[in-house]
């Protein structure tokens, strides 16, 4: 019986408040790559939903899934690096210091000092227009690379 002194806890529902600049930034990528054809490699690294169930968050490590991996990959090189990954957060997040950790967890800062000591770029992203731009410079790299060649 219900007892409104006692009530039942419901867990709360997480809430993605990056996912909306990420899906514009993909929608971007699908447009963008009709002339650069580059751009469309890149691909989500995996589903961030599937971590708020422990059982789904125990079958994606048990099929290789990392914690602190970035949201995204460009698997493209430049002359300068190996490729380019993106970490998307939520614009609330966006540092006010240099020493804020700007939403990025333990375990994302010590992935993304990996990835950087094998050469890969490792950007964090609070909005569709940074992650745009960021792209565009890093394809330009690419381009002027491509072209030297």
């Amino acid at each position: 019986m219900y007892n409104p002194n006692n009530p039942i806890k419901t867990r709360k529902k997480p809430v993605y408040r990056e996912s909306p600049h990420q899906r514009a930034f993909m929608q971007w990528v699908n447009i963008y790559s009709t002339r650069y054809p580059e751009v469309g490699l890149i691909y989500c690294n995996h589903n961030t939903q599937l971590l708020a169930d422990k059982i789904k968050a125990g079958r994606w490590k048990a099929l290789g899934g990392k914690a602190g991996i970035p949201d995204l990959f460009l698997p493209v090189g430049t002359a300068s690096f190996n490729g380019l990954y993106i970490e998307f957060k939520s614009p609330d997040k966006k540092p006010k210091t240099s020493k804020s950790a700007g939403g990025v967890s333990k375990d994302q800062q010590k992935m993304f000092g990996l990835l950087r000591e094998q050469n890969y770029k490792v950007i964090v992203c609070y909005d569709v227009e940074e992650a745009i731009e960021e792209v565009k410079l890093y394809m330009r790299e690419y381009y002027l690379f491509k072209n030297a060649k």
